[in-house]
């Protein structure tokens, strides 16, 4: 309003506004949810102009990097984070919400853990194994439980040369008999007078009374072992 002496003037009524600082007032909690289930971060902030960058941390590490929308992502510039189908690598990852308004510097809300509860993996644990026990590994050969979280290669073997996986998995040649090149062989039998061993199978001869039969190698080991074998 202005008074002079030829009158007085009242300018147009303007609005003063005062903006405040940018301030976090709610901060994202920690989420817990099952593999495959879905799970969100949100962030509460004040200020003029606010815009919102979620980040991301890897448990062990403390270096953030921005969250992409895509794959698991969404709402990864707004006050709201979700995460859709979320796997069980992504157990203890950290998030927490950058704001950015007109006043003063921006500010991050606190940090927030997803912990992704999976089945039991089998062994007893929660965690994801590559290998899930009772699947095959090497040669004949299956993971098992090595505690609760992990699993290890047993019964991996040569089937040139394992009497109970004699050429392929499972085939057992049955006793007295090895296996060399693959195939089943007479192997060393015990027969003996005293400490002395007598008999030496050396041949494989099936037939229909004894598919898998013995033959000695010469008569003295053939008479002291009679009926143990046809010779």
């Amino acid at each position: 309003r202005v008074t002079g002496s030829c009158g007085t003037v009242t300018s147009t009524a303007r609005t003063l506004t005062v903006n405040g600082p940018t301030a976090i007032i709610s901060h994202p909690s920690a989420q817990f949810i099952g593999a495959g289930q879905n799970a969100s971060f949100s962030v509460g902030a004040s200020g003029a102009s606010l815009s919102y960058q979620w980040q991301r941390r890897n448990h062990g590490s403390s270096t953030w990097s921005n969250v992409t929308n895509g794959g698991v992502f969404s709402g990864a510039t707004t006050a709201t984070l979700t995460l859709t189908n979320v796997p069980g690598s992504l157990h203890n990852t950290f998030y927490r919400a950058r704001v950015t308004g007109a006043c003063g510097s921006a500010v991050n809300s606190d940090e927030a853990a997803l912990r992704v509860i999976s089945a039991d993996n089998g062994c007893g644990g929660s965690d994801p194994l590559p290998n899930p026990p009772g699947t095959s590994c090497g040669t004949c050969g299956t993971y098992q439980c090595s505690g609760s979280n992990n699993t290890v290669c047993v019964g991996s073997t040569d089937t040139q040369t394992d009497p109970q996986n004699c050429g392929t998995c499972g085939n057992d040649c049955g006793p007295n008999f090895d296996c060399l090149n693959g195939g089943c062989i007479c192997g060393f039998e015990l027969c003996a007078t005293g400490s002395q061993v007598c008999c030496d199978c050396f041949e494989f001869s099936p037939t229909p009374s004894f598919p898998k039969r013995c033959a000695f190698s010469n008569a003295d080991c053939a008479s002291i072992c009679s009926g143990m074998f046809e010779p």
